[in-house]
């Protein structure tokens, strides 16, 4: 596939079902996924070397490709902290990106402004294909801290508070 080839929401379920039953399970698709992701992003803000990379990270395999790429842009050479929406216990995924010198962060417990002031490029993983407008709750105002300042953005599957079948937009 292209990776610059645009397919619906049932498009992308149906592909990521056909992976799963192809034999990937959910963590290697976030692997391809977020690996990719960085890919790409690197080979447009080359060099990572002293760049400064604040991830948005959500709840579900949004916030989990996040943490790929947190991982491997720490890899490059970047400077990058993490926000997760919330704490989670368990998740290999923090470990292998704490492993690579992310800074992981709650939101509840920083102030993500203070992150975001310093950020040159800010990645939106919080909320995937699947949500719908209105933004609400920690999502609305963690991307409402970041967008005070001005950094480059990038999004992860569509920009949070975007309806990815009908394109409605939250107001924020």
């Amino acid at each position: 596939m292209n990776v610059n080839q645009v397919v619906t929401v049932d498009e992308m379920r149906n592909l990521e079902r056909a992976a799963a039953q192809a034999g990937l399970t959910e963590s290697q698709i976030m692997e391809k996924a977020g690996t990719t992701i960085a890919s790409e992003i690197t080979s447009i803000l080359r060099p990572m070397a002293g760049r400064k990379i604040l991830v948005l990270v959500g709840p579900g395999n949004n916030g989990g490709d996040g943490l790929v790429i947190a991982r491997h842009l720490a890899r490059s050479g970047a400077s990058v902290d993490a926000v997760l929406d919330r704490a989670r216990s368990d998740d290999p995924k923090i470990d292998r990106a704490t492993a690579e010198w992310v800074r992981i962060h709650h939101f509840a417990e920083i102030r993500l402004s203070n992150l975001a002031r310093r950020a040159d490029v800010i990645i939106d993983c919080l909320l995937g294909i699947g949500s719908k407008p209105p933004l609400r709750g920690i999502p609305l105002a963690m991307l409402h801290e970041a967008s005070e300042f001005p950094a480059f953005r990038i999004a992860c599957d569509i920009p949070s508070g975007i309806d990815a079948t009908t394109g409605e937009a939250d107001e924020n």
